[in-house]
């Protein structure tokens, strides 16, 4: 009989049986569900029955079953337990509190860059819930395992609330989006500018043209049109001969 205490689970071990120490029963390893913090193993049943009494009690950071483990239940182990055991109405009800969980606390701490505890994925579309507490290792750097985005769940640069993940400080990175920010702004007014220099030098080279071909009439000012030959005209409107480069 293998143990259920800090096994990773294994193809050796999938055709092993262990014992659920919350119903004492001899279970097919592949019958099982091993929590991915503390690596206790327990039947899928108890695990469904156990987090549907806790989601009843409103509870949604749910303590291992043994009462000796510290470490919380994932997301993900919650979803084993329900979802992917057909108990979907349980997986949705833990959603809705967790969500429910998430912008009382969003609420109540919206000037703390800092996230702990029961999360929600920042990333638009996504209502994954986690727990999670920074490291010295990763700090605040969350991937979501559901959408696969990356996260700085501490980065202020964008106005306390999670913001992209990113390498170096959050403040040198607050410094670049604002330099860039700057140049965004100024390449926006150079290009209006040009934009409005274009239309202007077209204009102009439009008068310039027009002009070098017709002329008003030095009698009647009627527009007359210069096409080739010599600059003896005649207006057609009132007879006047005139010298075109004269005129």
């Amino acid at each position: 009989m293998a143990s259920t205490s800090n096994i990773v689970m294994t193809e050796e071990l999938s055709d092993a049986w262990f014992e659920c120490s919350v119903c004492l029963e001899q279970v097919p390893w592949d019958n099982g569900i091993q929590l991915e913090k503390c690596h206790h193993v327990y039947c899928k049943e108890c695990m469904r029955g156990y987090v549907s009494s806790q989601v009843s009690d409103k509870t949604v950071e749910l303590p291992c079953p043994d009462s000796n483990c510290h470490w919380p239940l994932e997301c993900n182990d919650v979803r084993r337990s329900t979802l992917e055991v057909g108990d979907s109405k349980i997986w949705q009800e833990y959603e809705e509190l967790a969500t429910q969980v998430f912008l009382d606390k969003a609420a109540s701490s919206s000037k703390t860059t800092t996230y702990s505890g029961t999360c929600r994925c920042p990333a638009e579309k996504c209502n994954y819930i986690f727990h999670f507490e920074p490291d010295p290792k990763n700090g605040t750097l969350f991937l979501c395992p559901v959408c696969h985005s990356a996260f700085c769940l501490s980065c202020p640069v964008v106005d306390h609330k999670a913001g992209p993940a990113h390498e170096g400080g959050c403040q040198r990175v607050l410094r670049e989006m604002i330099q860039s920010a700057e140049m965004r702004e100024k390449l926006e007014d150079w290009k209006r500018l040009n934009s409005q220099a274009d239309s202007r030098l077209t204009e102009l080279l439009e008068k310039e043209r027009v002009g070098q071909i017709t002329k008003p009439c030095p009698h009647c000012a009627t527009p007359i049109t210069k096409n080739g030959g010599c600059d003896h005209m005649r207006c057609k409107n009132c007879d006047t001969k005139f010298n075109w480069s004269q005129a």
